[in-house]
Parts: C-alpha cells; sequence; structure tokens
C-alpha cells in the first residue's frame, strides 16, 4: 500500500511539475535554447568558413600580387602616362564659343562633349542657349525640337555642328552639348 502511495505520489508530482513548466513558459524556454544554439553553431561555421578563407588569401599570394602591381603602376610611369593621355583627349577644355551657365555642378569638359547640370528653369535654360550661340557665331539649324522639358537645339557655324540637348523638371535642367567638326 505504502508503495501504491509512493507512486500515486509521483504521478501526481510529474502531472503537477508537467503543468507547471506548460505554464510557466518552461518548454517553450527550453525550445527557444535549443533554437539558440542551433543558431551559435551555424555562427561558428561561418567564422570557421571565414577564417579559412582569410587563411588562403593569406598563403596563395594574392596580397602580394596586389601590392607588386601597385608598386609598379607608381615606378614605371603608368599614372604619369594616364594623365598625359586624358590631356591630349582634351579633358577640361571646351571651345571657346560654347557657352556655360552660371554655377555650373558636375561640370565636365572637352574639345567634343560639355555635360552640366545648373538650377535653372527649363524655359530659362532653352532661352539662354539660344541667345548665347547666336551671340557667339553659331546659327540654329531647323531641326531643333523642344517640347515638355526636353529640348535638341541644332546649331551650325562654318566646318562645325553643335547639338545641345536639354531636360529640366522643378528647377533643374542637366545639359549635354556635343561639337562635330564636319570638315565642310
Amino acid at each position: 500500500m505504502l508503495r501504491r502511495t509512493f507512486r500515486l505520489g509521483w504521478v501526481v508530482a510529474v502531472l503537477a511539475l508537467a503543468t507547471l513548466a506548460c505554464t510557466c513558459g518552461l518548454v517553450q524556454g527550453l525550445t527557444q535554447a535549443g533554437e539558440g544554439l542551433q543558431t551559435v553553431q551555424a555562427v561558428a561555421t561561418q567564422v570557421t568558413t571565414l577564417q579559412a578563407a582569410a587563411t588562403q588569401i593569406a598563403t596563395s599570394g594574392v596580397l602580394e600580387t596586389v601590392q607588386a602591381v601597385a608598386t609598379q603602376a607608381a615606378t614605371t610611369g603608368a599614372l604619369e602616362t594616364l594623365q598625359a593621355v586624358g590631356t591630349d583627349v582634351g579633358v577640361g577644355e571646351r571651345p571657346e564659343d560654347i557657352p556655360v551657365m552660371e554655377d555650373p555642378k558636375d561640370l565636365f569638359t572637352t574639345k567634343e562633349l560639355v555635360s552640366y547640370t545648373v538650377s535653372a528653369n527649363f524655359d530659362d535654360v532653352v532661352k539662354f542657349y539660344r541667345d548665347e550661340m547666336a551671340a557667339n557665331g553659331w546659327e540654329e539649324k531647323s531641326d531643333s525640337f523642344v517640347s515638355g522639358g526636353f529640348a535638341t537645339l541644332a546649331f551650325k557655324k562654318t566646318d562645325r555642328e553643335a547639338s545641345i540637348l536639354i531636360s529640366g523638371d522643378g528647377g533643374e535642367a542637366s545639359i549635354i552639348i556635343t561639337i562635330v567638326n564636319t570638315g565642310q
């Protein structure tokens, strides 16, 4: 009889603990702890993989190759050659008879191209180029086109032609001017 009572006591105790565990979130806590352990293991695997990759890069000679190329570029005159090529292309130069509005942003100029943005109304930019190109001896061609915030203005001057693309919206305009030598 004492044995039965003892067993019954254990059954009641286990049921009470199971009920208590469910109501206190112990099962949920154990589940979350298991998921957390899986996350830690996954992170540890990734760290090991990254360490292996770093070791491979360090021992493969990649860093030494990059350093050698950088040193060679600095000592062989490669940088100076690139600068000279840029100068030959005419970077920074623009024809004197191609006007640029005041306070240009992101200005890029060559002998054949002028590109920039400006804080100005679209219609004011179109008027500026029509007036200033004429003042610089350019004649507007009949194939110019202006419509709804976009314009293509075409000009001719002796043996050159200029095409001006203007797009504008909200007080900001983008201008791209191409100059072509026609040789006529």
